[in-house]
């Protein structure tokens, strides 16, 4: 296995470089955000170099600031224009009264709608700073996305194409059965 991880990281004579494209990480909370920074720290083990593509000020839900990033990981933020993140079923918890309470519902209806999804307006800024960053550091040879949001993956298949590289798509979540959806 050791063999292997050897031979992983080496890609045509020079370390493997990765980018993964995420919308949660650190200081973000949750499993998802645990899961991709496993895979930083297990694919720095290995010798492959790790640069994440991630919102500066996501619309977290959760947070965690205990999560430690590894020293060796290079972290792109970009800004993002998406609109508040927010669990339907809690914000109608918070409405008094059954007028408000539809109001609310209301209010909360075309989010089921966004396509992909609403932090869609995150896509121009993250494609634009990943080939900046691609430009300057000579890029990846394989971008890695993980959702949600599916938006993750929109960004991760425009850098991949725009910079001729392999993408690889991790999706977490079911996509029919989105609990923040849910009213």
């Amino acid at each position: 296995a050791r063999a292997r991880a050897r031979s992983l990281s080496v890609w045509q004579g020079r370390h493997m470089r990765v980018l993964l494209v995420t919308y949660y990480f650190p200081p973000a909370g949750g499993g998802g955000v645990q899961r991709v920074l496993g895979w930083c720290r297990h694919l720095g083990e290995h010798g492959i170099d790790v640069t994440v593509l991630a919102p500066r000020a996501p619309q977290w839900v959760d947070e965690d600031t205990t999560l430690v990033v590894p020293g060796d990981v290079t972290v792109i933020r970009t800004d993002d224009p998406s609109p508040p993140a927010v669990i339907p079923a809690q914000e109608l918890a918070t409405a008094r009264g059954p007028l408000n309470r539809l109001i609310r519902r209301a209010a909360l209806q075309p989010r089921r709608f966004a396509v992909p999804d609403i932090h869609r307006a995150w896509r121009a800024p993250a494609v634009d700073a990943a080939l900046r960053a691609a430009r300057d550091s000579g890029g990846w040879d394989i971008v890695i996305s993980s959702s949600p949001p599916e938006t993750t993956h929109l960004v991760a298949a425009d850098i991949a194409r725009q910079l001729g590289i392999p993408w690889c798509a991790d999706f977490r979540d079911s996509w029919l059965d989105l609990p923040h959806l849910r009213l």
